[in-house]
């Protein structure tokens, strides 16, 4: 097998808009496995939201949560590494994105948080699974706790989210790793991590070279680990800078795009 080990994001590039994985997608990373593959879900998402996927999904071994700020394994929940965001780092991010007229919410030890309700973190918190934690001023609600910041993502009319996302990275990029997974979001990890960062991580502990690795993605957020793998793979539905740097892209997510290039190439 050329490619040993398979990292894949999980919204718009394995799960489509439909909410629902095919059984011959599914079908095929259960083969890929069976022939001695390892197959990572590699998302921006929360590790309680996404392990209830990847257990129902029949995965094993690890996951990449929080824009690989976060590996834990699926079954033991042993976290194997964690890149958390300064509190006053994120105090100070959270209240410059308040100024671009966004809505923050921040993961604060595995839990969803927001200062206050508002339609997009409702929205969320239903879509993910997860409860929805009101905490009031969050400078106040760090002082309560010693849960890590992993993650503060920011909601917003897709229309600005360039220039925001320029912004927060030109006061802070050189702290934290900025990007976005959809056309209205903006969202801000660690510094140190990144999805192409816990790849090689995660490469590194199976023995597997980089070169031995694919990885799929659609969007910004997956553009290091498209480029540190062997064969970084854009589904047919990512956008233009992720294809411009791919090397090859496949079908739409829709179509099967995931389960089809691992056909190609891997068996």
């Amino acid at each position: 097998m050329k490619y040993k080990f398979i990292a894949c994001d999980y919204d718009d590039t394995l799960l489509p808009k439909s909410g629902v994985i095919s059984d011959f997608t599914k079908d095929t990373i259960q083969e890929y496995i069976a022939r001695g593959g390892r197959f990572a879900i590699c998302t921006g998402r929360m590790f309680r939201s996404i392990v209830k996927i990847a257990r129902e999904f029949g995965l094993h071994g690890e996951i990449i949560s929080y824009q690989g700020s976060l590996i834990k394994n699926i079954d033991t929940e042993e976290t194997l590494l964690v890149n958390d965001i300064d509190k006053d780092l994120a105090v100070d991010y959270v209240e410059f994105m308040k100024k671009q007229n966004v809505f923050p919410q921040v993961y604060v030890g595995d839990n969803l948080c927001v200062e206050k309700e508002n339609p997009y973190s409702v929205d969320y918190a239903r879509f993910c699974g997860v409860p929805l934690n009101v905490v009031g001023d969050f400078k106040e609600f760090f002082k309560t706790t010693d849960a890590p910041v992993n993650k503060v993502y920011c909601s917003m009319d897709s229309s600005i989210t360039e220039q925001v996302r320029n912004a927060a990275i030109k006061e802070f990029g050189d702290r934290l790793l900025i990007n976005s997974s959809k056309p209205y979001n903006v969202e801000a990890v660690d510094a140190h991590a990144s999805k192409g960062k816990a790849v090689g991580f995660l490469a590194n502990k199976y023995g597997i070279s980089l070169s031995d690795t694919m990885t799929f993605g659609d969007n910004l957020n997956d553009l290091q680990m498209i480029e540190v793998a062997g064969m970084g793979v854009a589904v047919g539905n990512a956008v233009d800078t992720l294809k411009n740097e791919a090397d090859y892209i496949a079908e739409n997510c829709e179509d099967d795009g995931v389960a089809k290039t691992i056909r190609k190439f891997c068996f």
